[in-house]
C-alpha cells in the first residue's frame, strides 16, 4: 500500500528501513529516507508515516532495538565523579572597593563627588 502518492514510497518500503537501522528513527528521517524527497508536499502522509514507525516500536523486534540502545548509551556514558565542594567563607565586598574620589584620573584631573548625588564604582 502506498503510504506517499507524492513522493511515492510504500509501508513494504518504510518497514524495510525500519529493520535495516540500528534505531528508531524520528518521523522525519524515515520520510527521508523512504521518500528521497527533504519534506512531503501535502502532509497527508505524515499521520500513517508515523502509525507505521509507532507501530514497530511497540513490537518485539522495535523494542530489542530500543534496550540495545539503550545499553550501549548506558555502557558510553562518563562516569565521572564532581569533586567535593567546599566552602568559602564569603567576602567583605565593601574591603575591596577603593575609594578614588580624591585622586586624579588619567587626564590628571582630580574627582570630586557632587553633593547629594550617589556614584557607581565597580
Amino acid at each position: 500500500m502506498y503510504v506517499c502518492n507524492c513522493n511515492p514510497f510504500t509501508d513494504g518500503q518504510l518497514k524495510e528501513h525500519l529493520r535495516n537501522r540500528d534505531d528508531i528513527p524520528k518521523l522525519k528521517d524515515a520520510y527521508r529516507a523512504c521518500s528521497g524527497a527533504d519534506k512531503p508536499n501535502c502532509g497527508s502522509c505524515l499521520k500513517e508515516t508515523k502509525r507505521i514507525i509507532d507501530e514497530f516500536a511497540q513490537s518485539a523486534e522495535g523494542k530489542k532495538k530500543l534496550s540495545t540502545i539503550n545499553t550501549e548509551q548506558d555502557r558510553s556514558a562518563p562516569t565521572h565523579e564532581l569533586p567535593p565542594q567546599t566552602e568559602k567563607p564569603p567576602q567583605d565586598v565593601s574591603s575591596n572597593q577603593q575609594d578614588n574620589s580624591d585622586k586624579p584620573d588619567q587626564s590628571g584631573t582630580q574627582k570630586k563627588p557632587i553633593s547629594g548625588v550617589q556614584h557607581w564604582r565597580p
